[in-house]
């Protein structure tokens, strides 16, 4: 009896790879359907990874940009940390940051840095960017594009309002100085 049954599933794979019903042509087509996307998921993840290491790269960029441009402002402003105080005591820490700057940064995003924090160059900076991302969205808002390094330079020293005033072209011939533009 086991015999017959295993020549009779025998036949009856034989018989349908020779003669292929309707039932089967599906399942092969689902399967070729299915490698397909499967390499090209592989594809797609391959140019995941590749868009992430450019990605990683470019952060890695740009964050020595970041440092570059904050070290910048603090050499132009208190000469890279000599001075911490500026404006009659107005001004504090390496970036030569104003109460008031502090305040604003505070109240927008529920912050409770003090005007003595500015001291610390690590947290000056942080203040420091989070009031020039509030200003580059002003800009962003109003202009539909984001500012150039050298107009937030010009924010940094005037505001939003005289970055683009004479009031601050000394300041951003200084900093296109430290870049080394013409």
């Amino acid at each position: 009896m086991k015999h017959i049954a295993i020549m009779t599933i025998g036949f009856c794979i034989g018989y349908i790879m020779i003669f292929p019903d309707d039932t089967t042509q599906p399942l092969q087509q689902q399967l070729e359907e299915r490698d397909c996307t499967i390499e090209n998921l592989k594809d797609s993840l391959n140019t995941i990874q590749l868009k992430i290491d450019s990605l990683k790269y470019d952060y890695v960029e740009e964050k020595s940009e970041i440092l570059f441009f904050w070290n910048t402002l603090a050499k132009i402003e208190s000469s890279g940390g000599i001075h911490l105080l500026g404006d009659n005591g107005k001004a504090k820490g390496p970036l030569q940051i104003h109460k008031g700057l502090v305040i604003d940064v505070n109240k927008m995003y529920n912050l409770s840095y003090t005007h003595d924090d500015m001291f610390d160059y690590t947290t000056s900076q942080y203040v420091g960017s989070l009031y020039l991302n509030m200003l580059a969205k002003r800009h962003y808002n109003i202009y539909k594009s984001l500012p150039t390094k050298f107009q937030l330079g010009r924010m940094w020293n005037g505001g939003f309002g005289l970055y683009n005033d004479n009031a601050t072209l000394a300041y951003y011939n200084k900093l296109k100085s430290n870049y080394n533009i013409n």
